[in-house]
């Protein structure tokens, strides 16, 4: 199970240790371009939002690992919940917005994500399906997937067939079935909580990743043990870390990838000296939190690689002093 208040300390530690020094709380705007060398990135600029102090960082390579985009569709939470959503609230597209800005090649942006939820709290079900091995039922006690099996593998073939089925298949008998007037379609439970060891896991994946889920249930007394929790389907995201492909073209692993899938480093985008991580690479869908923290490894060390090669010659100027003086006005 995913602890995040436990590693992200551990992750911090290190980097702290490992790094000379470190600009903490430094929002970055715009990323910067080396004129000495055409499509070639030279930095990066920001302001700190405590001081207000403008940066201006001069590098050879620049790893984009921002967040992906939340809000652009109104969250399906109202009343009291109002605003509340599954994917960050504040991310607000910077790890689309960096590469772009600078020309980088995107793939796969017109993907959204829409996932299924529990109602009202935005608690994630992949770990009750996985690991509780618990499944989903409509208004009436049907397995519903099981009646749109047929209709499914007529679109997708022998993917239907996986083991365990495909997060997006799953989605997508959910929404044929409450299309169909199935709904509502709860997930059961009742079944899995009876055993004291998985209620307790049950329990502590929401009080480790969404709390708000279980203080939902507590507030309007739902025990999942008692009860089959009703779920619901998510507004559209736009996120490449997750189940969806969004996000920036970047170059394959060079031992497994096809030429047409490798130019360079690995994880490196159409901008040279450009790497991106997370909601930032496009084309690595499924990656969640433990992938995405190796893709970060992955552009470290692509990143050294790449300098130590004398792929990147020093830096003469960036692109250009006028440029600097253009964002500096905007961040004040």
């Amino acid at each position: 199970m995913i602890h995040g208040e436990s590693y992200k300390p551990i992750v911090a530690e290190a980097a702290k240790k490992s790094a000379d020094k470190i600009y903490n709380r430094v929002m970055i705007t715009h990323l910067l371009m080396d004129e000495s060398q055409e499509n070639r990135i030279g930095g990066a600029v920001g302001f700190n939002m405590r001081t207000g102090d403008f940066h201006v960082f001069r590098s050879k390579t620049v790893i984009c690992c921002a967040g992906g985009a939340s809000h652009l569709f109104k969250p399906r939470a109202v009343g009291e919940g109002m605003g509340r959503t599954w994917y960050a609230p504040w991310s607000n597209g910077s790890a689309y917005a960096f590469p772009i800005a600078v020309g980088a090649k995107m793939t796969q942006m017109e993907n959204r994500i829409v996932l299924t939820r529990f109602k009202d709290g935005y608690g994630p079900v992949g770990a009750y399906f996985l690991h509780l091995k618990t499944y989903t039922q409509n208004a009436a006690g049907e397995n519903y997937e099981e009646k749109w099996y047929d209709n499914t593998k007529a679109i997708v073939g022998e993917y239907i067939d996986h083991v365990p089925r495909p997060t997006c298949l799953r989605n997508h008998a959910f929404i044929q079935e409450t299309a169909a007037g199935g709904g509502p379609i709860h997930m059961v439970t009742m079944e899995a909580f009876q055993d004291p060891h998985l209620e307790v896991i049950g329990w502590e994946n929401f009080l480790g990743m969404t709390v708000g889920q279980a203080v939902v249930w507590a507030s309007q007394d739902i025990d999942p043990k008692y009860q089959n929790p009703e779920l619901t389907t998510s507004e559209p995201y736009v996120m490449g870390s997750h189940a969806t492909c969004s996000g920036a073209w970047v170059s394959g692993p060079e031992d497994l990838s096809p030429p047409e899938y490798f130019w360079g480093y690995n994880r490196m985008m159409t901008v040279d000296g450009l790497f991106g991580a997370g909601d930032a690479a496009g084309g690595t869908a499924h990656v969640f939190s433990s992938g995405s923290f190796t893709e970060g490894r992955i552009c470290a060390k692509s990143a050294v690689q790449y300098i130590n090669d004398g792929a990147q010659k020093a830096l003469r100027s960036l692109k250009s002093k006028s440029t600097i003086t253009k964002r500096k006005s905007i961040n004040h």
